[in-house]
């Protein structure tokens, strides 16, 4: 069983990634700081080793403990440009990663799994591969490239993997298009969607955690190289199609707010490498992703 240090544990589709390797029986070592807020992963704590970085230097980490695998899920969103905060980005986004991945190559570590968005990718009428030139869209991708394209660098020393997350969602999600419509029905008001004919690819988060741990064992068993993933369904829906699904599954009697825009966005992802090389296919469909999904935030609010 390979050990592993994970950042952005606490986050959202950090918070399932731990939970998946812990329930394989994983050493797991995660990187926290003194004000990280841990709603997601209480029950985990006492499951694995935690490192406030406030306290303790990164060389320190891989001098206290054996890491085989590095998984960097840590980031700073924003979604807005705004120069205030560009500072914080490239320190969280690219500063950051760089001195992990620096000092975990001088202490001998062998793999590194990288976090990357489908929000790097150029828009397409084609689906996107891992070939499709990248261009940010604003500063938060703009950071995310500039790491990757330093970490490429590393290849010859350590056996790295970039896994390109399109659109995740499933229980304790961030603030987002799923968790808004399903509040919104669930109090009885409409939800408002401006551009339901913008499409996307969806995938639920048990699927995202299979792909890490198959990403880790894959990098682990090899020497060295580089390899950038779509991890992603495959196929695009529209706005509007799951918002009428959530209605179905709510069984509401509220009915959602749709408005279409003229140019509607269409993310769709080629998932050939992930299921070559990583023997990874997405497994919940998306109407069951939905209902498991709803079933958490109904939870929630009896």
């Amino acid at each position: 069983m390979p050990k592993v240090l994970l950042t952005g544990a606490n986050g959202f589709v950090g918070s399932h990634v731990l939970s998946h390797f812990v329930a394989l029986g994983w050493d797991v070592v995660i990187t926290l700081r003194s004000g990280s807020d841990c709603w997601r992963i209480k029950a985990q704590l006492n499951n694995v080793v935690v490192v406030n970085l406030d306290e303790v230097a990164l060389e320190k980490i891989f001098l206290a403990h054996q890491i085989d695998c590095i998984v960097h899920l840590a980031t700073l969103y924003r979604k807005n440009d705004d120069l205030g905060e560009l500072e914080s980005l490239i320190e969280s986004n690219v500063i950051f990663p760089l001195s992990l991945v620096s000092e975990a190559q001088k202490a001998g570590v062998g793999a590194f799994i990288n976090t990357g968005s489908f929000f790097e990718y150029v828009p397409s009428d084609h689906k996107l591969k891992e070939s499709t030139c990248r261009k940010p869209i604003n500063n938060y991708a703009a950071t995310k490239i500039a790491f990757s394209k330093q970490l490429e660098k590393y290849k010859h020393q350590m056996s790295v993997i970039e896994l390109m997350l399109f659109s995740p969602y499933g229980p304790a999600d961030n603030d987002k298009l799923i968790p808004y419509i399903i509040h919104n029905l669930l109090k009885h008001q409409s939800p408002n969607i401006h551009k339901g004919n913008n499409q996307i690819d969806l995938l639920y988060v048990s699927d995202i955690a299979r792909a890490f741990e198959q990403a880790v064992i894959h990098a682990v068993e090899r020497r060295a190289g580089f390899d950038r993933v779509n991890i992603a369904s495959g196929q695009s829906i529209s706005v509007k199609e799951i918002a009428m699904l959530l209605h179905e599954i709510i069984g509401s009697s509220v009915e959602c707010v749709l408005g279409e825009v003229d140019s509607p966005l269409v993310v769709e992802a080629d998932i050939t490498k992930a299921k070559d090389l990583l023997d990874w296919v997405p497994s919940v469909s998306l109407k069951q992703g939905l209902k498991s999904t709803f079933e958490y935030y109904s939870g929630l609010v009896q």
